[in-house]
């Protein structure tokens, strides 16, 4: 336990920082957005290739798509009856759905990589590689056809085929498959950046963390729902393929993660009920941190 603790150090550290910043003044809520889009557009595109330019390739690594398309869509269509069986309406319905489908891969990232290093990070990547176009292309759309103004422009297709951590993905999977060797200059570079995600990710995290009473009952339901249909569909995989050890781990942490920041980014960008969102990931972020760390320490 202590050994884990010790892995974990820098995620709490990350997370402690970046809420202290938040208490103290230093940073606020557009300081943490901008970290966010630091780690979006730098940190995890450069994690993504030279993880996956260098890893081997094995069938465990195939089972994370199939567990993110199969969470992915057990969270909307359970999203979908919720909100239409509690009788919500006008915005608030489709930032409910939003919040209770769209899969926070990138908390899990962090712990991953403290407790695996690369192997670990190899695995959220396989596992991105559905969940960025499930989230760019169907959560998106559920977003921008909510909008009450009707004036969000898609562009779904190039929101995904130009998405900076999918072109990661995609690079470093090529360099792989075709045995390239990458210049030294390159993959250091992609080393530094890339080793600055954890830092990044969960010092933006803490800075953006706000819990908030508003909404607590609603906020509840969706975690509920999350928590309930991520972890079935979890131990679907987990027993269906017989995983163990860092598989079964990084499966159930993928299950229980927070609802995602995308929830917030897409609810603000076409007008939805943002504040409902950000309070849903602040007090999701608690239980996720809770339960991720408990799987963690018992399993890792």
């Amino acid at each position: 336990m202590t050994a884990i603790v010790a892995q974990l150090f820098p995620v709490f550290a990350g997370l402690l920082v970046g809420y202290v910043l938040y208490l103290q003044g230093v940073a606020g809520r557009a300081d943490g957005d901008f970290l966010f889009k630091v780690c979006y557009y730098v940190c995890t595109p450069a994690l993504s290739f030279s993880t996956l330019a260098t890893v081997k390739i094995t069938e465990h690594l195939l089972v994370f798509p199939l567990a993110a398309f199969g969470i992915f869509t057990a969270l909307y269509v359970a999203g979908w009856v919720a909100g239409k069986r509690f009788g919500l309406s006008g915005v608030r319905r489709p930032t409910f759905l939003l919040a209770c489908m769209i899969i926070n891969s990138g908390f899990v990232l962090p712990f991953a990589q403290a407790i695996y290093g690369d192997e670990g990070v190899a695995r959220i990547v396989m596992f991105q590689l559905v969940n960025q176009f499930l989230t760019f292309g169907v959560g998106y759309a559920v977003a921008a056809h909510s909008n009450p103004n009707h004036h969000g422009s898609l562009g779904l297709a190039k929101k995904v085929l130009f998405s900076p951590p999918l072109f990661g993905v995609i690079s470093g999977l090529l360099v792989n498959a075709c045995g390239w060797t990458v210049p030294s200059a390159l993959m250091n570079g992609a080393n530094l950046f890339g080793g600055a995600t954890v830092f990044v990710l969960t010092i933006a995290t803490g800075i953006l963390f706000n819990p908030t009473r508003n909404d607590f009952f609603l906020t509840v339901k969706v975690i509920v729902i999350r928590l309930i249909c991520g972890l079935m569909v979890g131990a679907l995989v987990i027993v269906g393929f017989d995983l163990c050890g860092i598989d079964r781990v990084l499966v159930l942490m993928l299950s229980l993660s927070p609802v995602a920041f995308n929830a917030v980014t897409f609810a603000s960008m076409e007008e939805l009920d943002a504040p409902f969102a950000a309070g849903a990931l602040s007090i999701s972020l608690l239980f996720s941190l809770v339960l991720t760390i408990t799987v963690a320490v018992l399993f890792a």
